[in-house]
C-alpha cells in the first residue's frame, strides 16, 4: 500500500514537470491528476488497524461499546458525503441549453446564484442522509441521469444502511445485557445484606467499596497472559519465549536474580517459564495477612503497596513501590511466619514467584547451588536481626545494597570469573 501511494506522487511530480510550458499537456496531465488523487483514498485501509489497536487499549466494555458506535456513524457520515458530492457532480454533467449555459438540474432549481458553497455542500449531505434513512426534503432529481443516480443510492442504501442499524442494535442490546448482569449481581448483594440483617454501617462500607472497585477496574492498567485467548493457540515453545520476555526485567530488577542470570540464564530462565504469575489490586485490596500462608515473592509492577506493623504501640509501614520487591523470607524458609497483609495503596500490578517452584528450580542447577546457599544463609541472618525487633517487619527486607553485599559475599568465587560483576 505504501509503495503504491508514493508511485502515484511520483507520477504527479513527473506529470506536472512534463506539461510544464505546454498548455494543452497541462490540462490532460491536470485532469489525470485529479483521476489519479482518488488512489490516496487507499490510505483509510490503515485506519482499520488504528482503530482497532486504539479501540484494544480501551478496557471499559461502556467505553468500547460507545466508540464502536461512533465508528459506524463515522462512516455512515463518509460514505454520505461522497454521495451527496457526486449528486451534486451531476449538475456539470446535465445537457447544455441552446445559449450554452448548463442544463436545467436540481442545483439550479433548488439554488440561487448568491448562495454560497456551504450551503450547497450541507444541503447535498442532508439529500444524501435522506436516502439512507427514511426522512425527506424538498430536494428532488429533475432529469433522467439524476434520477437514475438516486435509484442507484437507494439501492445501495437498502444493503447498507440496515446492515449498520443491525450493527449498532447489537452493540447495544450488548450494552444493556452487560449493564443488565451487573445490576442482577449488585440486587443479590442488596438481598443478601437485607436477609441477613447487616447493619447499615457495614453495608454502606461494604456497597461502596464494591462501587470503587468496579470502577478502578476499568482502569486496569497491565494485559495479564491468562487474559488473552489467542494465547492458548501457540505451541509451547513461543509460550515459554513470550514469558521469558515479559517476566524477565521484572525478576532481573533484583540484584540476586540479574547475579543469578548473568551467570546461569537457565535458571531465571526455567523460573520465568512456570514460577511467576501476575495478579491486579485495586486499591485497598489486600495480599496474604489474615492467618494466610506467604507462598510467593512479591514483585511490584505498577503502583504501591503499604505494609503495616507496630514497633513499641506505634503503627509504621514500609511502602514498596514500582521495581521493588518483598516477602524474600519466603524463598528461604521453608515455613515462613505468617505476615500482616500488603495493601494496595493505589492500584498495583504484581508478579508472583512461587517457593516451591523457586526451590525446585534452583536445586536443578549445582554450577551456582553453593552460592546460593550463602546468599540465603546471609538473608535469613538479617532477617532474624529485624525480627528482634518487629517480627512481622522480617517480611519485607528489600533493601537493594544490602542484597547486593550479601551477593559480593555469597558469589565471590564466580564474581571474579565474571570481570567482578557486582
Amino acid at each position: 500500500l505504501d509503495i503504491t501511494l508514493v508511485t502515484m506522487d511520483w507520477i504527479f511530480m513527473v506529470l506536472g514537470n512534463v506539461s510544464k510550458g505546454n498548455t494543452q499537456g497541462a490540462a490532460r496531465a491536470a485532469k489525470m491528476s485529479r483521476g489519479m488523487r482518488a488512489f490516496r483514498l487507499l490510505r483509510l485501509m490503515k485506519f482499520r488497524v488504528i482503530m482497532n489497536d486504539f479501540t484494544g487499549r480501551v478496557t471499559s466494555e461502556e467505553w468500547r461499546t460507545a466508540i464502536y458506535i461512533a465508528k459506524l456513524i463515522l462512516i455512515i457520515v463518509f460514505v454520505n458525503h461522497f454521495v451527496g458530492c457526486g449528486f451534486y457532480g451531476l449538475h456539470y454533467l446535465a445537457e447544455e441549453e441552446p445559449d450554452g449555459s448548463l442544463g436545467w438540474s436540481w442545483v439550479k432549481k433548488n439554488f440561487e446564484p448568491e448562495e454560497g458553497t456551504v450551503y450547497r455542500y450541507w444541503t447535498s449531505l442532508h439529500w444524501s442522509l435522506t436516502q439512507f434513512t427514511p426522512a425527506s426534503m424538498e430536494v428532488n432529481p429533475v432529469n433522467g441521469l439524476e434520477r437514475f443516480y438516486v435509484v442507484c443510492v437507494l439501492l445501495f442504501a437498502l444493503v447498507t444502511f440496515s446492515s449498520f442499524v443491525s450493527s449498532i442494535t447489537t452493540a447495544m442490546t450488548h450494552l444493556r445485557t452487560y449493564n443488565s448482569r451487573k445490576l442482577a449481581e449488585e440486587l443479590r448483594l442488596r438481598r443478601y445484606l437485607a436477609e441477613h440483617e447487616i447493619s447499615s454501617e457495614l453495608t454502606g462500607r461494604v456497597t461502596h467499596f464494591i462501587h470503587e472497585r468496579n470502577q478502578q477496574r476499568n482502569l486496569q492498567g497491565r494485559t495479564r497472559e491468562e487474559e488473552v485467548e489467542l494465547f492458548k493457540l501457540l505451541p509451547e515453545s513461543l509460550k515459554h519465549a513470550l514469558r521469558r520476555e515479559a517476566f524477565m526485567p521484572i525478576l532481573t530488577v533484583h540484584p540476586f536474580f540479574a547475579c543469578i542470570n548473568q551467570m546461569d540464564t537457565e535458571v531465571v530462565t526455567s523460573l520465568c517459564k512456570k514460577s511467576v504469575t501476575e495478579r491486579f489490586m485495586v486499591t485497598r485490596d489486600e495480599l496474604f495477612g489474615h492467618g494466610k500462608e506467604v507462598t510467593h515473592m512479591v514483585f511490584v509492577t505498577n503502583g504501591t503497596l503499604a505494609y503495616y506493623y507496630v514497633i513499641n504501640g506505634a503503627i509504621l509501614n514500609d511502602k514498596i513501590r514500582a521495581g521493588h520487591w518483598a516477602a524474600e523470607l519466603v524463598l528461604w524458609s521453608k515455613h515462613p511466619e505468617h505476615c500482616n497483609a500488603f495493601v494496595a495503596e493505589t492500584n498495583c500490578d504484581v508478579c508472583l514467584l512461587h517457593a516451591a517452584e523457586f526451590r525446585d528450580s534452583v536445586l536443578k542447577h549445582r554450577n551456582v547451588l553453593a552460592g546460593i546457599v550463602k546468599y540465603a544463609a546471609a538473608f535469613v541472618q538479617e532477617a532474624l536481626n529485624v525480627s528482634k525487633r518487629c517480627r512481622k517487619q522480617a517480611v519485607v527486607c528489600n533493601d537493594r545494597e544490602l542484597a547486593r553485599e550479601r551477593l559480593v559475599c555469597a558469589f565471590d568465587y564466580l564474581l571474579q570469573s565474571f570481570g567482578g560483576h557486582k
